[in-house]
C-alpha cells in the first residue's frame, strides 16, 4: 500500500509519503507520487492509485485558503465539503461508495489532507478528523510505525521536516506494503517545495539520524 505522513505547525506544514507502487503483487520501478494538489489543498491516498487520477482529473481546486480558514470550526467545515466533493468525483466515475469494497475501483482508502497551517485526517469513509498542530498525521499500511518514529523523533526535539522524514523512513524499512524513495513537501502560503529524498543508509540500523 503507502505510507503517509504530515504535520503542521499551525502556519508551515510538512507532508510526504513513500513512493513504492504495486500492480498484480509485483513492486513497480518508477516512483510514484502519492500526493496530489488541488489549488491551495494537497491530498495524500494510500490504496488505489487511480483515485489520485481521478482527483487530478475532476477539476476541484481549492483557492484563498488563509482567508477561507481562519479558525478550528471553519477548519473542521472545509474539510467536510471536501469530502463531499471527493466522494461526488469518485461517484461520477462509478466507484463502489462502500469503505473497503471489492474492485479497484473501491473506496478502500484512507487520506491525508494538506494545507499550510492545516491538516487531517480522512477514513476509507471519507470522514475527516482535523490534527491539532504539532501532532502527527499519519495513514496507509506503515501508519503506526510512522507514527511512533515520528512521535518519538519529535520527543527528542527534533524539528518537523526531520519528524516526517523519520517517520517515513521507518515505515519504508519496516512496513512491506512500502518503499522506495521519500517524496517530502513544505507548505507555506508563499507556496511548496518539494524534495525526493533516498532512503537513508541509517534505516537499516532501525536507528534515528
Amino acid at each position: 500500500m503507502t505510507t503517509l505522513a504530515a504535520l503542521t505547525d499551525g502556519s508551515t506544514t510538512w507532508f510526504g509519503s513513500d513512493s513504492q507502487s504495486q500492480m498484480n503483487g509485483i513492486r513497480n520501478r518508477a516512483p510514484c507520487r502519492k500526493w496530489v494538489q488541488l489549488g491551495e489543498l494537497w491530498i495524500g491516498t494510500s490504496g488505489f492509485y487511480r483515485a489520485i487520477l481521478e482527483f487530478e482529473s475532476s477539476g476541484l481546486k481549492y483557492e484563498n485558503l488563509s482567508s477561507a480558514i481562519t479558525n478550528e470550526s471553519e477548519a473542521r467545515g472545509f474539510s467536510l465539503q471536501v469530502c463531499r466533493d471527493l466522494r461526488d468525483a469518485l461517484a461520477n466515475q462509478e466507484w463502489n461508495m462502500e469503505p473497503d469494497g471489492p474492485g479497484p475501483k473501491s473506496i478502500g482508502c484512507s487520506f491525508c489532507l494538506a494545507a499550510a497551517g492545516w491538516v487531517w485526517s480522512v477514513d476509507s469513509g471519507l470522514s475527516p478528523v482535523l490534527v491539532q498542530s504539532e501532532e502527527l498525521c499519519t495513514n496507509g499500511s506503515g501508519w503506526e510505525i510512522a507514527l511512533g518514529a515520528g512521535s518519538t523523533a519529535l520527543s527528542f526535539n527534533l524539528p518537523p521536516r526531520e519528524a516526517v522524514r523519520v517517520a517515513l523512513e521507518q515505515a519504508i524499512y519496516w512496513d512491506t506494503g512500502s518503499g522506495g524513495s521519500i517524496f517530502l513537501y513544505e507548505l507555506t502560503k508563499a507556496g511548496v517545495l518539494e524534495e525526493v529524498l533516498p532512503p537513508s543508509s541509517t534505516v537499516a540500523k532501525g536507528g534515528l539520524k
